[in-house]
């Protein structure tokens, strides 16, 4: 199965591709010329669709009452309870975002915070682990940020 980046960057390839052959047919605009930039344009709405639905597959397989469903499945607690901590730790992520560390009310702190065994809080995972300053993202952000910092560059 491709990912998501690789579709993405087989696009890119195609406007690249398609632009090339514009730019190398303006003075000798023929059928065959016209017939392979039309299969360009085919295979770039072809991979947008594909697109569009592995999008939409993980939108859906990361949308709160999915996640707080699976989590009822693997904890026992209700889809609610689930639910509820699920937006507790999203808003208090946003929080973070808006405000820093040092703005956030104790309880949304808490919710950043993996819980006293160690292990990480429903609905969040540790980003410590890449390097992204120990802070808890909740797992509906973490797909889109790590897509963000790579579209960013190198950081670290």
């Amino acid at each position: 199965m491709k990912s998501l980046q690789n579709l993405r960057e087989q696009r890119a390839a195609k406007a690249v591709e398609v632009r090339n052959k514009l730019d190398s047919t303006v003075t000798n605009w023929d059928d065959k010329a016209k017939a392979d930039v039309d299969q360009v344009y085919a295979d770039i709405s072809r991979l947008d669709e594909q697109i569009e639905r592995f999008e939409k597959s993980l939108t859906i397989q990361d949308s709160l009452e999915t996640r707080a469903s699976i989590l009822a499945d693997q904890n026992g607690r209700s889809v609610d309870e689930n639910a509820n901590e699920l937006a507790k730790a999203r808003n208090a992520f946003t929080a973070w975002c808006q405000y820093g560390m040092d703005n956030l009310r104790s309880d949304e702190r808490e919710a950043l915070k993996p819980v006293s065994n160690g292990s990480v809080r429903p609905g969040v995972r540790n980003a410590a682990e890449s390097a992204t300053a120990g802070v808890l993202v909740p797992t509906v952000i973490m797909p889109t940020a790590i897509a963000k910092l790579k579209a960013f560059g190198g950081m670290r």
